[in-house]
């Protein structure tokens, strides 16, 4: 009986009723007496600085539902740092709240008085409405589905620890990977709110695991805001960040629209690709128009395009092979060709997919993410640049061999061929 005696204690001594909204309510909370959370597991836990610990005390909570107090919704914000978009109503958010008014909240929500976040965060503070007494650490999709359905208050337990920009977006990483991982564009938004609060992008890298360079280069994502379609398509996780990126970088609004059209109307047939892949044939269909407009006449083929002879085809790419070319060195230019050919002719297959991948762990001696994670991976910029490499190398290759003995032999397997001239692999 100890550790109930505990709880009601400490609640008791900050505060009477926790849903008067009181500010002398939300400013004793900071003075709980700390003896009560050595003692007790779940103030321990939630006076943490993890979302584990988080996630222990709500479990432990959730034990106790009978003696947690109820907080007024109309009295709490979301927390300014939090990815708005976890707010956002879909079929899942309805579904949810559905559940909780038909069987209560089974796991409450993690609350910080409005005067923890004043000391602590000061930017986030001036973003809260003057009816917030209590702001969210954790349970932003459960809030949203209890106001979605019309529930009033719901149970919750009241944070003791540190709520810094640091501590608190820490914690929103930790808990929203352990639901749903949050989207590139997501992660762009809440690391925005970090710089915004004083962090340098470099201080951010550190709290989030990333380096600075991918920092800098995920906000740049945020452009997409101004494209609310696109924005959602890459919330829903059918979006990669490299798809967003090469959206931004087409200077054709039209050709923009047009690719993006393009790809929802093939989306999850078999015939779907990236949406990077139809950017990619907009602009060689506008490379071609803007050839055809500016020429006078047809001008004759000259000896140097055309297609050679077949090219006497080694066998299967090695990889010596391609660890000598990457020592030789792969202009951006270079790669960007190669990635188009892939992207605009080839299919890659399961088979060629674990090739690939294991000869660019081969090469480069690193492990890379599983399947499907290559666009948001921890890889250093530079291993990015030579896993897109050997990606297009290898598939390329798999293309040459097809073609080997074709005559003449097909517009990109040509290029291919001429590349690894170039590169000094090729006879």
């Amino acid at each position: 009986m100890a550790r109930k005696y505990n709880v009601g204690a400490a609640m008791n001594r900050a505060q009477k009723r926790p849903t008067s909204g009181s500010s002398s309510a939300s400013q004793a909370v900071i003075d709980v007496d700390r003896d009560d959370a050595a003692d007790d597991p779940l103030l321990s836990a939630v006076a943490g600085d993890t979302a584990e610990e988080i996630v222990q005390a709500q479990e432990e909570a959730a034990e106790r539902g009978v003696e947690l107090p109820r907080y007024l919704l109309s009295e709490i914000a979301p927390h300014p740092f939090n990815p708005v978009e976890r707010l956002d109503v879909d079929d899942e958010l309805v579904d949810l709240g559905e559940n909780i008014k038909e069987e209560g909240l089974h796991q409450p929500l993690v609350l910080a008085p409005r005067a923890l976040i004043e000391r602590d965060d000061p930017a986030a503070a001036r973003l809260l409405a003057d009816a917030h007494q209590w702001v969210l650490i954790a349970g932003h999709r459960r809030y949203a589905a209890s106001k979605h359905v019309g529930l009033e208050s719901l149970p919750g337990i009241q944070r003791l620890g540190s709520c810094t920009p640091e501590v608190v977006g820490a914690i929103f990483s930790d808990e929203n990977l352990r639901r749903k991982a949050p989207s590139p564009l997501m992660l762009a938004q809440t690391w925005s709110r970090m710089r915004d609060a004083g962090m340098s992008t470099t201080a951010i890298g550190q709290r989030v695991g990333f380096s600075q360079p991918q920092v800098s280069k995920t906000l740049k994502l945020r452009a997409l805001e101004k494209f609310p379609e696109v924005a959602a398509e890459m919330n829903a996780g059918r979006l990669t960040r490299d798809d967003g990126f090469a959206f931004l970088d087409e200077a054709s609004e039209a050709d923009r629209f047009a690719a993006f059209e393009a790809w929802k109307a093939e989306a999850g047939t078999e015939s779907a690709k990236p949406l990077r892949a139809y950017l990619l044939r907009a602009q060689a269909s506008a490379d071609t128009a803007s050839d055809s407009a500016t020429s006078k006449a047809p001008a004759p083929e000259s000896p140097a395009s055309a297609p050679e002879s077949p090219f006497a085809w080694p066998g299967p790419i090695t990889a010596n092979a391609l660890s000598a070319i990457l020592k030789t060195g792969v202009s951006a230019t270079v790669r960007a060709d190669m990635l188009a050919d892939v992207a605009l002719h080839i299919d890659e297959d399961a088979a060629v997919r674990t090739e690939w991948r294991a000869l660019a762990e081969e090469v480069l001696g690193i492990s890379l993410p599983g399947h499907g994670a290559i666009d948001t991976s921890q890889l250093s910029q530079p291993n990015r640049r030579k896993v897109a490499t050997i990606r297009a190398l290898v598939i390329l290759d798999g293309e040459l061999g097809r073609h080997a003995d074709t005559d003449p032999q097909p517009p990109h397997v040509h290029r291919h061929i001429e590349r690894l001239r170039a590169l000094g692999a090729a006879g």
